[in-house]
């Protein structure tokens, strides 16, 4: 139902009806977006992203670089035993469970589904 909601309709090419094109309200258009992609930008915060009590904006929120990036991510992982299992926060790994064996497997995870990279 969502996939033909997305769906424009698109004036004939010969048509001698009004040139009127029907476009999707914005509210349309935000179910056809994945508000949380699967593959994320550089220079934002994987933690961040799957904190369902925030809001959209702050969820989505990016660093000015990666390295500053790297540096706030440090601060989320500074005490987290290097040998303790760890969720991926965000949002599609938290809707199938994904607990990672610990924090290396979990950085890795990071960067090859989320694109983020993260210090070793």
């Amino acid at each position: 139902m969502v996939v033909l909601s997305c769906r424009q309709e698109q004036e004939a090419r010969y048509s001698n009806r009004s040139s009127r094109v029907y476009s999707e309200s914005s509210e349309e258009q935000s179910l056809c977006e994945d508000p949380f992609p699967l593959l994320c930008k550089k220079t934002q915060c994987i933690i961040y992203i799957g904190d369902g009590r925030s809001t959209y904006k702050y969820r989505t929120r990016t660093y000015a670089t990666p390295h500053k990036m790297m540096n706030h991510m440090e601060s989320h992982l500074k005490d987290v035993p290097k040998f303790q299992r760890i969720s991926c926060t965000h949002p599609v790994c938290q809707s199938e469970g994904l607990v990672l064996k610990h924090l290396q497997h979990f950085k890795s995870h990071v960067q090859a589904v989320h694109g983020i990279s993260l210090r070793p």
